[in-house]
C-alpha cells in the first residue's frame, strides 16, 4: 500500500462463475455517516451477498442487468449463452463477480 497499490487475489469469484452464479452485493455505504453504529448498520447490510444462480428458469424473461466490464447483460441473456454452453458466459459472470 506504501506504493499506492491495492490489489487481493482471489479464485472466489471464477469459482461461483464456474458453479454459474453471479454475486450481488449490496454496497450502500454512505462516507459521511454521522457514527460508528450507521457504519455497522451499513456494513452489515453489505455482508449480506445474494448469489444468483444464472441456470434458473425463472431468469429467462428477466430484464435485470449484471455489469461486466462496463458492459450491462440481461440475465435472460446470460441465462441463454450457460443453457447453450456459450464459453464466454462464465468469462462475463467472472468479470461481474469481480466488481
Amino acid at each position: 500500500m506504501a506504493a499506492g497499490v491495492d490489489f487481493f487475489e482471489s479464485s472466489y469469484p471464477f469459482q461461483m462463475a464456474l458453479k454459474n452464479f453471479a454475486l450481488n452485493y449490496n454496497l450502500e455505504y454512505k462516507s459521511n455517516a454521522s457514527n460508528s453504529e450507521d457504519f455497522l448498520k451499513a456494513l452489515d447490510k453489505a455482508k449480506q451477498a445474494k448469489m444468483i444462480d444464472m441456470t434458473d428458469k425463472k431468469l429467462v424473461k428477466s430484464h435485470e442487468t449484471v455489469l461486466a466490464n462496463g458492459v450491462e447483460y440481461t440475465f435472460s441473456y446470460l441465462h441463454h449463452m450457460l443453457d447453450v454452453k456459450e464459453m464466454n458466459a462464465t468469462i462475463l459472470i467472472t468479470l461481474h463477480n469481480c466488481n
